[in-house]
């Protein structure tokens, strides 16, 4: 199953969905996976017909602290990024 086109329950920005944080281009999401909107750095999930939804704070708590710190990371860099743009 493909990605979808999905808005950011968030703040609205329109996401592929399909760059891997790891940037291994050979794996595809899965319901249950995480993503990071590139707008805003919400924390979202992918939903069994891969659109996203906010991710339940419950959910990450699950994560492992690695896992956690990754996406944390990668939240961080979003920010950064966007606030050089303005």
């Amino acid at each position: 199953m493909e990605t979808k086109n999905s808005k950011c329950p968030k703040c609205g920005t329109t996401l592929g969905a399909d760059i891997p944080i790891d940037f291994d281009f050979n794996t595809k999401p899965v319901p249950g996976d995480i993503a990071i909107c590139t707008g805003c750095a919400a924390i979202l999930l992918f939903t069994e017909d891969l659109s996203l939804k906010n991710c339940p704070p419950t959910i990450f708590d699950e994560l492992d602290k690695e896992t956690q710190l990754q996406i944390n990371r990668a939240r961080v860099a979003i920010l950064m990024i966007n606030e050089n743009k303005k």
